[in-house]
């Protein structure tokens, strides 16, 4: 092995070497980054935000915000960007211009508004209510021998017709306890009909 030859043949690998490092440098030098902090109009932090950065020839690069809201774009060319971020829940954000800064580190924060929901009910009246007493096929009527069977006892019968009809009372809540005969018990289920 030629130890004189030697000298000559590592120093153009360590120059090469020596340039690509400081090439290397001057781009980290010349490309920025961009981070900020989601919040809501109190201040609470928001996680799980969607951060969509844009760039002026329309490339886009997505973040999503960590624990503490906080969301980072590194190696950004310099220029002018657009900014936008949106989670469930909140308006969307949206910023006019965020200047990324050569070598620098630009921060820009966001504060989202809390969307309020509309929601609308459309109520249609397909179905109406029939007071018609021909359609009152549910009706009990009692006439007849029907009657006869009923005890003469107004308190008994005020019983059997309760039982019959389910509880009821007058207007003011209070139970009528004098009854006359009836001709006719006439039970409906729809309290807008009539007995035919």
């Amino acid at each position: 092995m030629n130890l004189q030859n030697r000298p000559a043949k590592v120093f153009p690998t360590v120059f090469c070497l020596c340039c690509l490092c400081l090439q290397a440098a001057a781009t980290q030098q010349r490309l920025g980054s961009l981070r900020g902090q989601v919040t809501d109009e109190l201040g609470a932090l928001v996680v799980g935000a969607t951060v969509t950065l844009t760039a002026a020839d329309g490339v886009q690069n997505t973040a999503v915000t960590n624990a503490e809201g906080a969301y980072t774009f590194n190696s950004l060319s310099p220029g002018k960007y657009r900014l936008k971020v949106t989670a469930p829940g909140f308006n969307a954000y949206e910023s006019g211009e965020v200047e990324v800064a050569a070598g620098g580190r630009t921060t820009h924060d966001a504060r989202l508004l809390v969307a309020i929901a509309k929601q609308e009910v459309t109520v249609t009246d397909e179905r109406r209510l029939n007071t018609d007493p021909a359609n009152n096929a549910d009706a009990l009527v009692l006439r007849g021998q029907d009657l006869d069977v009923l005890p003469d006892d107004p308190d008994a019968l005020a019983a059997a017709a309760q039982a019959m009809a389910g509880p009821s009372a007058d207007r003011m809540g209070h139970r009528s306890s004098s009854m006359a005969s009836p001709a006719a018990v006439c039970l409906l289920k729809n309290p807008f009909a009539r007995c035919a």
